[in-house]
């Protein structure tokens, strides 16, 4: 039965033409070109735009369902200090309610704290500015993680804390009501006894309201080359009263990403566990030590009484791209966006390059071409398609000081996905005189992202690839180009909204830019 399924979603790839999606955009705001942004839209239609920066306060702009700026104001804060906002951490921005909700992480009087601070989605003052999780001192850091879910406006803080005096590590999931205020706290009971560490290292939750937390558990058997590293899957099914826990035996691994959607049709859940590892290869320079990764979908059944693995291994994807190319190309890269559909149908984004084999290990940007792949897997993880297309290889020079670990200006050469019901996209800054670029051409890499413009891939459920501009056809002379780490998707009216900057000659505006997706 669900092989007829897969017939019916399944269909030969085929290349069209794209029409541009519908676009408004904002008049030219006053933000300075530094720092870092975040866009937010709220349920009342508005959209809010936070520009952090260091030693300069938050500068909180509010547009309204017009996408007129109707408020803007800088608010320097109680308890975070805005001196040091290169050594914070943005953990998420959210709506509860009406409001607009921002979590921050913090050394505040020697103690790492998490902060919430609400803001109101007219004025875009602030509202209250609270401490909601501390670290008992300097030397023992509290590690916490911060969910929403979309069943409801509830949201979830995952924090594992250092005790003083003691080894083991305190954990919990506290819920939060749309109030503000603690439901209640569900304790995280992982044994230690043995173990020389214990880590956080992952937090998620998918669509449907069920919650996972990865938690590595380590212990050195021979100093430095043999550690037996297990990971812990902490798993919470939506309002449910405990969590149930799945232990897995690790290779030597460097880091750990994790990612989760939900299967309807088979009534499971998709884990997606990125493995980040050094190994030595073999190059034409000879062995390199090089940083890879693994991808491994774990699927798990609601009851979590049974767990599978699969290796995903992306061979429809090289497979294309070597009857495109030639045999010695070899396709990498980093999962970026995960759906699955109503079908079992697991759609996987990936961001990733072709090398020449000879060249594996290598870190010079010279002999591969950058590729945006889609691979398509069953409920059982097999690849069903698999595709590449080509995109510019962009570099930037970030002369900014960074906020949060980054700037939004450094992350121009990134992508951003979003997908509706029917098709899926990819946002990103392309340079025009390789917009129609094909595989089996190479381009020279691109240093300089403000001669470049906006554009997407998207693809339908025909397995149809289109290409177009995200702001419109370019004019000679002017450049439009987005900051992805700003973005915000709303699924619910299919509203891309995102920071762009309009080059014109020396001239630079900013602008927010909200799309139509279809």
């Amino acid at each position: 039965m669900k092989f007829l399924f897969y017939l019916l979603v399944l269909f030969s790839c085929s290349r069209a033409i794209a029409q541009d999606l519908k676009c408004s955009v904002s008049e030219p705001i006053e933000i300075s070109q530094a720092g870092f942004d975040r866009l937010l839209q709220l349920k009342n239609g508005n959209t809010m735009l936070f520009h952090f920066e260091n030693r300069k306060g938050i500068v909180v702009k509010v547009f309204d369902q017009q996408h007129k700026e109707i408020a803007s104001n800088k608010e320097l804060c109680k308890i975070i200090d805005i001196n040091i906002l290169n050594a914070s951490k943005l953990k998420r921005l959210f709506t509860v309610d009406e409001e607009a909700v921002l979590f921050v992480e913090q050394d505040i009087d020697n103690r790492q704290t998490l902060v919430r601070l609400r803001f109101n989605s007219t004025t875009g003052k602030l509202i209250s500015e609270e401490k909601l999780v501390r670290s008992e001192s300097f030397t023992k850091p509290t590690h916490t993680a911060v969910l929403q879910s979309d069943m409801d406006d509830r949201y979830y803080i995952v924090s594992l804390k250092e005790k003083k005096g003691f080894v083991e590590k305190e954990m919990s999931l506290t819920v939060y009501t749309v109030k503000h205020e603690v439901e209640r706290t569900v304790p995280i009971v992982i044994d230690q006894k043995g173990y020389d560490d214990v880590v956080l290292t992952e937090a998620g939750i998918d669509k449907t309201g069920h919650l996972f937390a990865s938690v590595i558990v380590s212990k050195i058997i021979k100093y430095p080359t043999e550690v037996d590293r297990q990971m812990v899957l902490c798993y919470l099914p939506f309002n449910g009263q405990e969590f149930v826990y799945k232990k897995v035996r690790l290779p030597q691994v460097s880091g750990l990403d994790l990612a989760s959607t939900y299967n309807a049709f088979t009534s499971s859940i998709n884990i997606l566990v990125t493995l980040h590892f050094f190994d030595d290869v073999k190059n034409a320079k000879g062995i390199s030590t090089v940083n890879l990764s693994e991808d491994l979908l774990m699927t798990m059944d609601e009851a979590a009484t049974s767990l599978s693995f699969t290796k995903l291994t992306n061979n429809k994807v090289r497979n294309y791209l070597v009857s495109q190319i030639d045999t010695n190309q070899f396709f990498s890269g980093s999962v970026i966006d995960m759906h699955t559909n109503q079908y079992g149908l697991t759609t996987f984004i990936i961001d990733g390059y072709t090398k020449h084999v000879a060249n594996i290990g290598m870190n010079e940007v010279t002999g591969f071409r950058k590729n945006i792949a889609f691979s398509q897997v069953d409920d059982k993880g097999n690849e069903l398609f698999g595709i590449a297309v080509p995109v510019s290889r962009l570099t930037f020079k970030n002369d900014y000081p960074g906020v949060f670990g980054a700037t939004s200006e450094g992350g121009l050469p990134h992508k951003w996905c979003f997908n509706t019901k029917s098709n899926f996209y990819v946002a990103f800054n392309e340079v025009e005189k390789n917009f129609n670029l094909k595989l089996v051409e190479q381009k020279d890499s691109i240093y300089n992202v403000e001669f470049t413009n906006a554009a997407y891939y998207k693809l339908n459920k025909r397995k149809e690839i289109t290409k177009s501009y995200l702001l419109g056809q370019p004019i000679p002379g002017e450049y439009k180009h987005i900051y992805p780490s700003s973005s915000d998707f709303d699924d619910k009216t299919n509203t891309y909204a995102v920071l762009y900057r309009h080059k014109k000659g020396e001239k630079y505006s900013m602008h927010v830019a909200w799309v139509a997706a279809d």
